[in-house]
């Protein structure tokens, strides 16, 4: 009998260090995993923003050169075949670039070439 409440005495005392540290960690760990979770989130929206500013400014860079290139080169004056070349030589020097196509002021194709590289 004295074994038995030795050994209830001593799982009960166990019990009573082991249950509020094993709450404390549980506490903690949930507060740390919302804290970074939080983190992780607001470096994604300061990475996104990053980004979209930087092809905001790419697009905007080739949007320049273009118009200065319709403009110095007389763009709309040329034939369909200078075009197609000048729109070839544009998609090959700038990296961005899949694709350009030049509309008229239907909005309709004139021309187009893409990268040979697509």
């Amino acid at each position: 009998m004295v074994h038995s409440i030795r050994r209830q005495g001593t799982l009960i005392f166990v019990g009573l260090a082991i249950i509020p540290l094993l709450l404390t960690g549980l506490v903690t760990s949930s507060a740390s995993f919302r804290a970074q979770g939080q983190q992780a989130l607001a470096l994604q929206r300061e990475v996104t923003r990053r980004l979209s500013a930087q092809i905001a400014a790419l697009i905007g860079q080739i949007e320049n050169q273009m118009r200065q290139l319709a403009r110095v080169r007389g763009l709309s004056g040329l034939s369909a075949e200078e075009q197609a070349q000048l729109l070839s030589e544009l998609v090959s020097y700038q990296d961005g670039l899949e694709s350009l196509a030049l509309l008229d002021g239907n909005g309709q194709e004139r021309a187009r070439r893409a990268d040979a590289l697509c």
